[in-house]
Protein backbone atom coordinates (compact mmCIF):
# COMPACT_ATOMS: atom_id res chain seq x y z
CA UNK A 1 0.00 0.00 0.00
CA UNK A 2 2.92 2.02 0.33
CA UNK A 3 4.74 2.20 -2.59
CA UNK A 4 5.05 4.81 -5.14
CA UNK A 5 3.28 5.13 -8.14
CA UNK A 6 3.89 8.48 -9.88
CA UNK A 7 4.42 10.47 -5.82
CA UNK A 8 1.74 8.18 -4.10
CA UNK A 9 1.88 6.36 -0.68
CA UNK A 10 -0.84 4.39 -2.01
CA UNK A 11 -1.25 3.49 -5.88
CA UNK A 12 -3.87 1.41 -7.44
CA UNK A 13 -1.67 0.08 -10.22
CA UNK A 14 1.36 -0.56 -8.24
CA UNK A 15 -0.97 -3.22 -6.51
CA UNK A 16 -0.05 -5.89 -8.89
CA UNK A 17 3.28 -6.22 -7.71
CA UNK A 18 3.97 -9.07 -5.50
CA UNK A 19 5.03 -8.70 -1.75
CA UNK A 20 6.98 -10.82 0.59
CA UNK A 21 4.51 -9.58 3.25
CA UNK A 22 6.19 -12.01 6.34
CA UNK A 23 6.60 -8.36 8.15
CA UNK A 24 3.72 -6.28 6.42
CA UNK A 25 5.08 -3.15 7.48
CA UNK A 26 8.53 -4.09 5.87
CA UNK A 27 7.35 -5.52 2.71
CA UNK A 28 10.22 -6.39 -0.08
CA UNK A 29 9.10 -6.96 -3.68
CA UNK A 30 9.77 -9.95 -5.73
CA UNK A 31 11.30 -10.16 -9.05
CA UNK A 32 9.22 -10.67 -12.14
CA UNK A 33 9.15 -13.13 -15.25
CA UNK A 34 9.45 -10.82 -17.64
CA UNK A 35 9.34 -9.70 -21.29
CA UNK A 36 9.49 -6.41 -21.41
CA UNK A 37 10.44 -3.74 -24.57
CA UNK A 38 10.87 0.24 -23.63
CA UNK A 39 10.68 2.37 -26.69
CA UNK A 40 11.42 6.34 -26.66
CA UNK A 41 10.60 8.02 -29.67
CA UNK A 42 12.14 10.42 -31.26
CA UNK A 43 11.16 13.60 -32.50
CA UNK A 44 7.63 14.54 -33.76
CA UNK A 45 4.51 14.53 -31.29
CA UNK A 46 5.99 11.70 -29.10
CA UNK A 47 9.64 12.85 -28.51
CA UNK A 48 10.70 12.44 -25.11
CA UNK A 49 7.53 10.12 -24.36
CA UNK A 50 8.14 6.42 -23.00
CA UNK A 51 6.29 3.74 -24.52
CA UNK A 52 6.11 0.26 -22.51
CA UNK A 53 5.10 -3.18 -23.52
CA UNK A 54 5.81 -6.45 -21.53
CA UNK A 55 4.51 -10.06 -21.00
CA UNK A 56 4.71 -11.75 -17.58
CA UNK A 57 4.11 -15.42 -17.90
CA UNK A 58 4.31 -16.62 -14.25
CA UNK A 59 1.98 -15.79 -11.51
CA UNK A 60 3.80 -14.90 -8.21
CA UNK A 61 1.44 -14.89 -5.20
CA UNK A 62 2.10 -12.43 -2.46
CA UNK A 63 4.04 -14.72 0.38
CA UNK A 64 2.24 -14.05 3.68
CA UNK A 65 3.05 -14.89 7.41
CA UNK A 66 3.61 -18.08 8.88
CA UNK A 67 -0.23 -19.32 10.26
CA UNK A 68 0.86 -19.14 13.56
CA UNK A 69 2.06 -15.56 13.62
CA UNK A 70 1.14 -12.05 15.38
CA UNK A 71 0.14 -10.76 12.12
CA UNK A 72 -2.89 -12.78 12.01
CA UNK A 73 -3.72 -11.24 15.13
CA UNK A 74 -7.17 -13.65 16.38
CA UNK A 75 -7.20 -15.60 14.05
CA UNK A 76 -3.31 -16.72 14.27
CA UNK A 77 -4.18 -20.08 14.66
CA UNK A 78 -7.12 -20.41 12.82
CA UNK A 79 -6.57 -18.11 10.01
CA UNK A 80 -8.84 -19.27 7.36
CA UNK A 81 -12.89 -19.50 8.47
CA UNK A 82 -14.17 -22.56 6.69
CA UNK A 83 -12.92 -25.15 4.56
CA UNK A 84 -11.21 -23.88 1.48
CA UNK A 85 -9.02 -25.46 -0.74
CA UNK A 86 -6.65 -23.15 -3.38
CA UNK A 87 -6.87 -23.17 -6.62
CA UNK A 88 -3.87 -21.02 -7.47
CA UNK A 89 -3.28 -20.91 -11.86
CA UNK A 90 -0.14 -22.98 -13.27
CA UNK A 91 2.32 -21.74 -16.11
CA UNK A 92 0.38 -21.73 -18.89
CA UNK A 93 -0.32 -19.76 -21.96
CA UNK A 94 -4.40 -18.85 -20.50
CA UNK A 95 -2.88 -17.26 -17.35
CA UNK A 96 0.04 -14.92 -19.14
CA UNK A 97 -0.01 -11.24 -18.33
CA UNK A 98 0.15 -8.99 -21.02
CA UNK A 99 0.90 -4.90 -19.99
CA UNK A 100 1.18 -1.65 -22.13
CA UNK A 101 1.97 1.81 -21.14
CA UNK A 102 2.62 5.41 -21.92
CA UNK A 103 4.16 8.14 -20.51
CA UNK A 104 4.64 11.44 -21.26
CA UNK A 105 5.52 15.36 -19.99
CA UNK A 106 3.46 18.43 -21.32
CA UNK A 107 3.62 21.93 -20.44
CA UNK A 108 5.19 20.88 -16.92
CA UNK A 109 2.48 17.82 -16.29
CA UNK A 110 3.19 14.38 -16.10
CA UNK A 111 0.85 12.04 -17.30
CA UNK A 112 0.67 8.18 -17.54
CA UNK A 113 -1.52 5.58 -19.01
CA UNK A 114 -1.71 2.30 -18.76
CA UNK A 115 -4.00 -1.35 -19.89
CA UNK A 116 -3.24 -4.62 -18.38
CA UNK A 117 -5.26 -8.50 -18.58
CA UNK A 118 -3.86 -11.22 -16.11
CA UNK A 119 -4.55 -12.37 -12.73
CA UNK A 120 -6.02 -10.63 -10.27
CA UNK A 121 -4.23 -9.60 -7.24
CA UNK A 122 -7.05 -10.62 -5.33
CA UNK A 123 -8.84 -13.95 -4.86
CA UNK A 124 -12.31 -14.88 -5.16
CA UNK A 125 -13.92 -18.09 -3.48
CA UNK A 126 -15.85 -20.20 -5.69
CA UNK A 127 -18.37 -23.18 -4.57
CA UNK A 128 -18.15 -26.69 -6.48
CA UNK A 129 -21.00 -29.12 -4.52
CA UNK A 130 -20.03 -29.02 -1.27
CA UNK A 131 -16.81 -27.44 -1.23
CA UNK A 132 -15.29 -24.04 -1.33
CA UNK A 133 -12.13 -23.49 -3.88
CA UNK A 134 -9.80 -20.00 -3.53
CA UNK A 135 -9.73 -19.06 -7.10
CA UNK A 136 -7.84 -16.21 -8.64
CA UNK A 137 -9.52 -15.05 -11.59
CA UNK A 138 -8.10 -12.98 -14.96
CA UNK A 139 -9.58 -9.34 -14.90
CA UNK A 140 -9.22 -6.23 -17.15
CA UNK A 141 -7.46 -2.79 -16.55
CA UNK A 142 -7.33 0.62 -17.42
CA UNK A 143 -5.33 2.88 -15.38
CA UNK A 144 -4.30 6.86 -15.77
CA UNK A 145 -2.76 9.36 -13.41
CA UNK A 146 -1.23 12.96 -13.69
CA UNK A 147 1.24 15.13 -11.18
CA UNK A 148 2.76 18.25 -11.62
CA UNK A 149 4.17 21.40 -9.20
CA UNK A 150 2.50 24.72 -8.16
CA UNK A 151 4.56 26.61 -6.20
CA UNK A 152 5.59 24.39 -3.28
CA UNK A 153 3.12 21.62 -4.23
CA UNK A 154 3.37 18.66 -6.00
CA UNK A 155 -0.36 17.45 -6.90
CA UNK A 156 -0.92 14.23 -8.00
CA UNK A 157 -3.72 11.66 -9.05
CA UNK A 158 -4.29 7.93 -10.26
CA UNK A 159 -7.32 5.77 -11.23
CA UNK A 160 -7.48 2.47 -12.14
CA UNK A 161 -10.69 0.84 -13.66
CA UNK A 162 -11.02 -3.30 -12.87
CA UNK A 163 -12.90 -5.75 -14.80
CA UNK A 164 -13.71 -9.29 -14.18
CA UNK A 165 -13.88 -11.53 -16.39
CA UNK A 166 -17.51 -13.26 -16.61
CA UNK A 167 -18.41 -11.37 -13.93
CA UNK A 168 -16.66 -13.62 -11.27
CA UNK A 169 -15.67 -10.50 -9.11
CA UNK A 170 -16.87 -7.15 -9.17
CA UNK A 171 -16.18 -4.44 -11.39
CA UNK A 172 -14.49 -1.01 -9.63
CA UNK A 173 -12.87 2.46 -10.13
CA UNK A 174 -10.22 2.91 -7.53
CA UNK A 175 -8.81 6.33 -6.80
CA UNK A 176 -6.00 8.72 -5.24
CA UNK A 177 -5.74 11.98 -5.20
CA UNK A 178 -3.30 13.92 -3.12
CA UNK A 179 -0.42 16.60 -2.75
CA UNK A 180 3.07 16.69 -1.17
CA UNK A 181 4.18 20.37 -0.11
CA UNK A 182 7.89 21.31 0.45
CA UNK A 183 8.16 23.92 2.95
CA UNK A 184 10.59 26.92 2.46
CA UNK A 185 13.48 28.16 3.60
CA UNK A 186 11.41 29.33 7.28
CA UNK A 187 12.68 25.58 8.44
CA UNK A 188 15.73 26.70 8.73
CA UNK A 189 13.71 28.39 12.15
CA UNK A 190 13.29 24.99 13.39
CA UNK A 191 16.42 23.65 12.74
CA UNK A 192 15.37 21.77 9.73
CA UNK A 193 16.92 21.54 6.46
CA UNK A 194 13.95 20.72 4.85
CA UNK A 195 10.11 19.40 5.90
CA UNK A 196 8.02 17.51 3.08
CA UNK A 197 4.53 17.12 4.08
CA UNK A 198 2.60 14.49 1.78
CA UNK A 199 -1.64 13.65 2.39
CA UNK A 200 -3.91 11.36 0.43
CA UNK A 201 -7.35 10.21 0.00
CA UNK A 202 -8.02 7.12 -1.75
CA UNK A 203 -11.23 5.81 -2.75
CA UNK A 204 -12.94 3.08 -4.68
CA UNK A 205 -16.34 2.78 -6.37
CA UNK A 206 -18.29 -0.23 -7.48
CA UNK A 207 -19.60 -0.40 -10.52
CA UNK A 208 -20.79 -3.90 -11.13
CA UNK A 209 -21.35 -6.76 -8.68
CA UNK A 210 -19.95 -10.30 -8.90
CA UNK A 211 -22.59 -12.45 -11.22
CA UNK A 212 -21.49 -15.71 -12.61
CA UNK A 213 -22.66 -18.81 -11.43
CA UNK A 214 -21.24 -20.41 -8.20
CA UNK A 215 -19.03 -17.43 -7.32
CA UNK A 216 -20.29 -16.59 -3.68
CA UNK A 217 -17.63 -14.37 -2.23
CA UNK A 218 -15.77 -11.44 -4.24
CA UNK A 219 -12.75 -9.58 -3.41
CA UNK A 220 -13.93 -6.31 -1.69
CA UNK A 221 -13.07 -7.16 1.83
CA UNK A 222 -9.69 -8.03 0.71
CA UNK A 223 -8.98 -5.19 -1.23
CA UNK A 224 -6.89 -1.83 -0.58
CA UNK A 225 -7.49 1.68 -0.92
CA UNK A 226 -11.64 1.66 -0.45
CA UNK A 227 -11.68 4.60 1.78
CA UNK A 228 -8.34 5.46 3.22
CA UNK A 229 -6.49 8.61 4.42
CA UNK A 230 -2.65 8.60 4.47
CA UNK A 231 -0.41 10.76 5.63
CA UNK A 232 3.72 11.44 5.73
CA UNK A 233 5.62 14.61 6.92
CA UNK A 234 9.21 14.29 7.01
CA UNK A 235 11.92 16.62 8.76
CA UNK A 236 15.04 16.10 7.18
CA UNK A 237 18.06 17.78 10.17
CA UNK A 238 20.86 17.35 7.23
CA UNK A 239 22.11 14.59 5.21
CA UNK A 240 22.45 12.07 7.83
CA UNK A 241 19.84 12.55 10.18
CA UNK A 242 16.04 12.29 9.42
CA UNK A 243 12.84 11.84 11.25
CA UNK A 244 9.51 10.93 9.64
CA UNK A 245 6.04 10.03 10.68
CA UNK A 246 3.44 7.75 8.75
CA UNK A 247 -0.32 7.58 9.50
CA UNK A 248 -3.30 5.42 7.80
CA UNK A 249 -6.35 5.53 8.66
CA UNK A 250 -9.28 3.62 7.62
CA UNK A 251 -12.12 5.00 7.58
CA UNK A 252 -14.51 2.48 6.71
CA UNK A 253 -12.84 -0.23 9.89
CA UNK A 254 -12.54 3.13 11.90
CA UNK A 255 -8.86 1.67 12.21
CA UNK A 256 -5.21 2.94 12.14
CA UNK A 257 -1.22 2.75 11.86
CA UNK A 258 0.89 5.38 13.08
CA UNK A 259 4.65 5.33 12.43
CA UNK A 260 7.56 7.41 13.65
CA UNK A 261 11.27 6.48 12.60
CA UNK A 262 14.59 8.19 12.86
CA UNK A 263 16.95 7.29 10.56
CA UNK A 264 20.69 8.04 10.76
CA UNK A 265 23.38 7.46 7.89
CA UNK A 266 26.53 5.94 9.75
CA UNK A 267 28.57 6.64 6.57
CA UNK A 268 30.14 4.38 3.78
CA UNK A 269 27.03 2.58 2.54
CA UNK A 270 25.90 2.33 5.89
CA UNK A 271 22.64 3.58 7.23
CA UNK A 272 20.45 2.05 10.73
CA UNK A 273 16.80 2.83 11.98
CA UNK A 274 14.58 2.98 14.60
CA UNK A 275 10.63 2.85 14.46
CA UNK A 276 8.19 2.75 17.36
CA UNK A 277 4.75 1.48 15.42
CA UNK A 278 0.93 1.78 16.86
CA UNK A 279 -2.24 0.16 15.72
CA UNK A 280 -5.50 1.00 16.83
CA UNK A 281 -9.47 0.60 16.23
CA UNK A 282 -12.76 1.53 17.79
CA UNK A 283 -14.47 -1.50 16.19
CA UNK A 284 -13.90 -5.36 16.92
CA UNK A 285 -13.33 -7.13 13.18
CA UNK A 286 -15.05 -9.65 12.02
CA UNK A 287 -15.35 -10.84 8.47
CA UNK A 288 -19.06 -10.48 6.81
CA UNK A 289 -18.30 -13.10 4.60
CA UNK A 290 -17.73 -15.76 7.03
CA UNK A 291 -13.89 -16.24 5.34
CA UNK A 292 -10.30 -14.53 5.69
CA UNK A 293 -7.35 -14.61 3.90
CA UNK A 294 -4.44 -12.30 4.67
CA UNK A 295 -5.64 -9.80 2.04
CA UNK A 296 -8.32 -8.63 4.38
CA UNK A 297 -6.38 -8.39 7.74
CA UNK A 298 -7.73 -5.00 9.17
CA UNK A 299 -5.44 -3.05 11.79
CA UNK A 300 -8.17 -4.03 13.71
CA UNK A 301 -6.31 -7.36 14.17
CA UNK A 302 -2.99 -5.64 14.97
CA UNK A 303 -3.88 -4.27 18.21
CA UNK A 304 -1.86 -5.41 20.81
CA UNK A 305 1.29 -5.50 18.08
CA UNK A 306 2.66 -2.16 18.50
CA UNK A 307 6.16 -2.61 18.59
CA UNK A 308 9.54 -0.92 18.41
CA UNK A 309 11.71 -2.17 15.49
CA UNK A 310 15.50 -1.18 15.45
CA UNK A 311 17.68 -2.35 12.15
CA UNK A 312 20.84 -1.71 10.40
CA UNK A 313 21.19 -1.55 6.98
CA UNK A 314 24.29 -1.65 4.34
CA UNK A 315 24.29 -1.31 0.64
CA UNK A 316 26.82 -1.79 -1.88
Amino acid sequence: MFNTGICTLFSPSNRFRPMDLYDPLDPKQFGLWQARVDYYPEGGTLGGDTITAAILPVYTANKVPPLGSRWWGAFANNPIVGHILEDYPDISLENIDYFARYKTTRNGWDFFLSANTGLSPYSVIKREGATYVEEIIRIYTLAGGFSTTMDGFEIHGETLYNMSDGDKDQDYLSSVLGFTYTFGENVRHVFMEEIVFTLEYSRELILDQQRADNYIINSQEGRAGTNDLLSRIQFKYDQNLTFENLFHYDISDQAWMNRVEITYRLGAGWTTNGAFEIFGSQNDFVPVSGWLNFDNISYVQWKNNDRVVVYVTYKF
